[in-house]
């Protein structure tokens, strides 16, 4: 029986699985991305700036180790926790030598507390070389990686720089779940150039793939970005919504997305001193703003639920 207004979220997954809250302590391990260091570009994502999510431990001069040490200390205290995930989220946490992200990886897999690895990557730094590696480090502790899929649009892929397709990401998605890892992947609501039922289309294709979990982001202009300067020439080319506008995207969204994908994310936070729009996710606001509970309660008034519309 299907019960109006839930969610398969995350956390409650990693309750079942670890039997209490897993935190994820972000890393910077000092690797770079392609659409960076110049293998496809050196301008980057139009939208990505990497310090509006990298806590204030993240230092990629200071071994992941302690980095690791410094973010469970910050969190266990912050939220109680005494379990977490070494959390590599900076830039592609795949672009290295089979070597380098051997010896990166198998240095902080046992240290005490954590019960797991998540990798953050792009779909072109995945390959069967790594898969292995990895494969094989799942023997010992829990291991997922997650894709930068962003949009299911080439035409938007194009447009905000990404640097790779959908089908690449699919194929990346496929890979990583034949080697029976757990794969999560990001999207971002709002791009430019996305129609407006785009991302009802965009659900249903996604939960055709093997995912275990996914993020949703919705569209932020960043200071100091390239789409900062486009936003500034052509604001009329952005559809930023206000909070209730994402509550109702993220519903539509939510009842096209196959039930059994944990959701990890509903929405994007950055520090209000880099934020140019949408303000309404400041910091200041998302501690005083329940997405979730505002989501449960569109999806109770619509009489939905999550995956009540995916089309299996």
């Amino acid at each position: 029986m299907q019960v109006i207004g839930k969610l398969n979220t995350y956390q409650n997954y990693l309750v079942e699985k670890f039997g209490e809250r897993v935190q994820k302590v972000p890393l910077n391990s000092g690797f770079s991305c392609p659409n960076l260091d110049g293998t496809l570009s050196n301008i980057g994502c139009s939208y990505c700036r990497n310090d509006a999510f990298s806590p204030f431990y993240c230092d990629a001069t200071q071994p992941v180790v302690q980095q690791l040490r410094n973010g469970m200390q910050f969190f266990g205290k912050k939220y109680g926790v005494s379990k977490f995930f070494a959390y590599f989220q900076s830039f592609s946490g795949t672009n290295a030598s089979i070597d380098e992200l051997y010896k990166v990886f198998s240095s902080v897999i046992d240290v005490p507390g954590v019960v797991g690895l998540v990798i953050a990557t792009r779909p072109d730094c995945i390959d069967s070389e790594k898969l292995h590696m990895l494969k094989e480090l799942s023997a010992k502790k829990y291991i997922s990686i997650e894709i930068g899929i962003e949009s299911t649009n080439d035409n938007v892929l194009k447009r905000i720089n990404r640097g790779h397709t959908y089908k690449q990401s699919a194929d990346a998605v496929r890979k990583i779940a034949e080697f029976q890892l757990s794969v999560g992947g990001h999207i971002i609501l709002g791009l430019p150039g996305e129609s407006s039922t785009e991302h009802i289309h965009a659900a249903q294709i996604l939960s055709e793939l093997p995912l275990s979990s996914i993020k949703i982001h919705h569209l932020q202009i960043l200071r100091g970005t390239k789409m900062a300067d486009e936003f500034a020439k052509n604001p009329e080319d952005f559809k930023l919504f206000s909070l209730a506008e994402h509550i109702e995207r993220l519903a539509d969204f939510v009842e096209n997305l196959r039930s059994s994908i944990a959701i990890d994310r509903f929405n994007t936070r950055s520090p209000l001193s880099l934020l140019i729009s949408p303000r309404w996710n400041s910091e200041k606001n998302v501690r005083n703003c329940n997405i979730n509970s505002l989501l449960e309660d569109s999806l109770i008034k619509r009489g939905t639920w999550q995956g009540k519309m995916f089309k299996k």
